[in-house]
């Protein structure tokens, strides 16, 4: 499918709010077993439409609280910016792309480089970390999050050089688990 700048700009900037999809309600309901009887305190999401749905079906099933930590934002493609033949058309997979090394190595304004989003997802970890759960869940020590597979991905790339967590499972496909274990 090849599509203008301005309709991948336009499908980029809706991509936030867009809702769970009835295959994705479906898939967060099969997970849900796999969290119960987890020592869990909360579920912890971040702000994006989609990962907010999952954490309250989570949070609904499992009955715990939905804490929202908005360091956890999505990392999303940036607009692009063609400087020449703004109407072209391109496959979606070249916008993309074209979004993502300017996200990598920011030689033109981007919303957010893969640098400013590390910190920010090192922080939100940090957050995590520091949450004080409710007296009735103090001596739980899992920690349940709700994130877009971006997001994911970023974590999965600073736990690998991390010599406090290990992954000890990784799926980044649409309602996969990813667990890390203290070392």
């Amino acid at each position: 499918m090849h599509v203008t700048a301005g309709d991948y700009n336009r499908v980029v900037l809706e991509s936030e709010e867009s809702p769970l999809t009835p295959v994705g309600i479906e898939q967060i309901e099969k997970l849900v077993d796999h969290f119960k009887g987890r020592s869990l305190p909360a579920v912890h999401t971040s702000p994006f439409r989609r990962a907010r749905q999952t954490a309250d079906i989570l949070a609904d099933q499992l009955q715990l609280p939905v804490v929202c930590i908005d360091r956890f934002r999505e990392f999303t493609p940036t607009p692009v910016q063609p400087r020449i033949f703004p109407k072209r058309k391109r496959t979606i997979r070249h916008w993309f792309l074209n979004s993502m090394v300017h996200q990598f190595i920011p030689v033109v304004p981007v919303s957010e480089s893969i640098w400013q989003a590390h910190s920010r997802y090192r922080a939100a970890w940090n957050e995590l970390l520091d949450w004080i759960a409710p007296e009735e869940y103090a001596d739980c020590t899992e920690r349940l999050v709700a994130v877009h597979r971006g997001t994911v991905m970023i974590l999965l790339w600073i736990f690998r050089f991390n010599r406090t967590w290990k992954v000890v499972r990784s799926d980044v496909s649409n309602g996969g688990i990813t667990e890390i274990i203290r070392k």
